[in-house]
């Protein structure tokens, strides 16, 4: 677990707004994730409003869902899907349904990002060209806990009728160390998370050749896909040939899109939240240009995907912009 304090006081002084700092804890995943990338965006500016964000990395959402609920941090990149699992208490959730759906009412919402897509890589060569061909060989679906492993494998089963444990050997571990497992040959086939063109999917393709494993059209129009992708923040995200180096495919792929959300402790006091949503905002063209993937973020479409209810000092700040509100995003 890493740990990054960013505080931005000299921009508070130009301003000319001597505001006592204030500091919140903030989780989120790996390094080089959007999740990531954004909570440290949001850490960096929140800065020129006095507030001090300490970031802690590489943790499982949905173990920190219920750390932000409970009170034991106070900020979370939390992925929208899994967040509606655990506001019905279902998907990783089930065993513990009750608990779960309690957390979710303690949660509020800032605004919703996309996250990217989820890759599905090998390397070229090794027989495997389809879901279908993992049969007999090891994959890594995600952390151990988390839900990305749980939503990975329940695709697998969907799409190809194989069952973790039996037909593959799913392995689960930190998203860093699933990475370097692909590098040394640990595991066949690696998910992974990340905007489409994401360096830390490049670097695969800068070594050998890689081939991406996706759906076709006769994945798409069954009912139990459907239903997967039906989820709130899940959608299609083409992969067309030639988006990375070393990419072997040569027809465009539909992968399973995922969108996120800034999200606090519901007790966080309505000015704190008022001021870090006012700080992300009045600073969006700097995050855009340090993240790319940011720039279908507008104040236009603020909430895109979003199922979880705004806290009131969102809701305050978009109000003062002339923000509509939907119903359903008032808690």
């Amino acid at each position: 677990m890493k740990l990054a304090s960013i505080t931005l006081f000299v921009a508070a002084l130009l301003l000319g707004s001597p505001v006592a700092a204030q500091t919140l804890r903030a989780h989120t995943t790996d390094a080089g994730s959007a999740p990531n990338t954004v909570t440290k965006l949001v850490s960096r500016y929140a800065g020129t409003e006095g507030i001090d964000i300490q970031v802690s990395e590489g943790q499982v959402m949905t173990r920190s869902m219920f750390t932000v609920a409970n009170g034991g941090a106070e900020i979370i990149s939390a992925i929208i899907g899994q967040y509606a699992r655990l506001a019905t208490g279902t998907g990783p959730f089930a065993d513990m349904s009750t608990e779960a759906q309690a957390a979710a009412t303690r949660l509020r919402s800032v605004f919703s990002f996309p996250v990217g897509a989820t890759h599905i890589l090998t390397w070229d060569g090794n027989g495997i060209e389809s879901l279908d061909d993992i049969a007999g060989h090891r994959v890594y679906t995600g952390p151990g806990g988390g839900g990305a492993s749980v939503d990975n494998e329940e695709l697998i089963e969907i799409l190809t009728g194989l069952h973790a444990g039996t037909d593959y050997e799913a392995v689960r571990m930190p998203w860093g160390e699933g990475m370097q497992a692909m590098r040394d040959g640990q595991v066949d086939v690696m998910f992974r998370i990340a905007p489409v063109g994401a360096a830390i999917i490049q670097e695969f393709g800068l070594s050998r050749p890689i081939r991406f494993l996706g759906f076709d059209e006769e994945d798409v129009g069954t009912a139990a896909f459907e239903a997967y992708m039906s989820v709130p923040g899940r959608t299609f995200i083409e992969l067309p040939p030639g988006t990375y180096e070393g990419q072997v495919n040569q027809t465009s792929l539909e992968l399973a899109g995922f969108s996120a959300a800034i999200a606090v402790n519901a007790d966080v006091d309505e000015d704190t939240v008022y001021r870090l949503t006012r700080s992300f905002w009045s600073n969006l063209a700097e995050i855009q240009a340090a993240a790319t993937f940011m720039r279908a973020v507008t104040l236009e479409h603020p909430f895109t995907a979003l199922n979880m209810p705004l806290h009131p000092g969102a809701i305050r700040y978009y109000e003062e912009v002339g923000v509509a509100i939907p119903d359903a995003l008032r808690p």
